[in-house]
């Protein structure tokens, strides 16, 4: 793991902390549709983060034998990190970390929503693939991958629940023409 990669996950790590203090939905906004998906998220994270590690450091399977492949991972991870962020900003108010509608709540359908419905999402799952590439470890990938995908489609449908609630036929009309979270898969 070249030394240049614990900058940038803590800047990862710092950046989704940052978001989960900032970005919570406040008064006023439609909240407790979460269902605790925020937490089990995090406790989805956490140990799966610390597994892939620890996998990594005591087998070797390696994903990929060629040079450099952990800085084409950590290339990866760092675009995942700032598209997220330019997703979130994008957003504006309408982005909370916490599933819930807040006042003047937009339906995005613009600049990636274009592509897929959840692009914060998608780009969250870009940085876990660069990080498990990172790792270059077959088993930590998986570690790392599944758990979180898992997480993450839970979290979804709860989204498109309170999505489909709000927005009604506008979000169903929408979600006929896009994606979920991966173009052209799913």
């Amino acid at each position: 793991m070249p030394w240049y990669f614990f900058p940038v996950f803590i800047m990862w790590i710092g950046s989704e902390i940052l978001l989960g203090r900032l970005r919570r939905s406040g008064d006023g906004s439609a909240s407790g549709r979460d269902s605790s998906t925020l937490r089990m998220i995090w406790l989805t994270l956490l140990p799966s983060i610390f597994l892939a590690v620890l996998v990594s450091t005591r087998t070797r399977q390696p994903i990929c034998l060629c040079d450099h492949f952990e800085d084409v991972g950590l290339f990866v991870m760092m675009a995942g990190i700032v598209l997220r962020l330019l997703v979130v900003r994008s957003m504006g108010r309408s982005f909370t970390v916490d599933v819930s509608i807040v006042p003047a709540h937009e339906l995005h359908t613009k600049g990636f929503h274009r592509y897929v419905r959840h692009p914060s999402y998608a780009f969250s799952l870009l940085t876990f693939l660069g990080f498990g590439c990172v790792l270059n470890n077959v088993w930590s990938l998986m570690l790392v991958m599944v758990p979180v995908f898992m997480a993450f489609r839970h979290r979804i449908i709860v989204e498109e629940a309170v999505l489909t609630d709000h927005f009604g036929e506008a979000y169903r009309t929408y979600a006929a023409r896009t994606h979920k979270l991966i173009l052209f898969i799913y």
